[in-house]
């Protein structure tokens, strides 16, 4: 359950990103055209295969990014509400952020206050294919859970791919909420 958790955490990871220096590497750029402007709402669909298990476990829900948390809330198949923030990754509920999750949650938030020194910190990034960028983590604590993931998508992010250890994956597809409907 633990890594079920934190992979839900690292996903948003890549959902935005901000100031740049005159000379933009290629991570940079991309991530740059996928900035996103803040407080974002989108819907997503995960895919989640599992070594061992015949077929993918899927769940769906919504995303809720502000400058200063992320609000991670599943509604199928099951209810549960995460909130990242610099503190932490706690359930809605909880008062105790769940162990380890600290530097997950730092990381997280410096992506979306346009950390690029954070994110060239963390990650490699390998060359960009069509619409995506592959980022590897540095960091061995990333690692633990994360072996690569692709942001794909552009100008609007619109997938994340996360290849974790054990050979299990995740596909997370995400869909732009607008104010007004709840839905684009």
């Amino acid at each position: 359950m633990k890594q079920w958790l934190m992979t839900g955490v690292v996903l948003p990871a890549l959902l935005a990103s901000g100031c740049l220096n005159a000379k933009e590497t290629k991570l940079e750029a991309f991530i740059t055209a996928q900035k996103l402007e803040l407080p974002a709402q989108f819907t997503f669909v995960q895919e989640r295969t599992l070594r061992g298990l015949p077929q993918p476990l899927i769940s769906s829900g919504r995303i809720e990014i502000f400058a200063d948390q992320v609000i991670w809330h599943t509604e199928r198949p099951f209810e549960q509400s995460l909130i990242i923030s610099q503190d932490g990754i706690v359930e809605q509920l909880g008062a105790t952020p769940l162990r380890g999750s600290e530097m997950m949650a730092q990381l997280l938030l410096a992506v979306l206050q346009g950390d690029i020194e954070v994110i060239r910190e963390n990650f490699l990034d390998a060359p960009a294919e069509a619409n995506c960028i592959t980022l590897v983590p540095r960091n061995t604590n990333i690692r633990e859970f994360v072996d690569s993931i692709a942001s794909c998508g552009l100008p609007k992010l619109e997938r994340i791919e996360l290849q974790e250890n054990a050979d299990n994956s995740s596909i997370i597809r995400l869909s732009p909420m607008t104010a007004n409907t709840g839905h684009n």
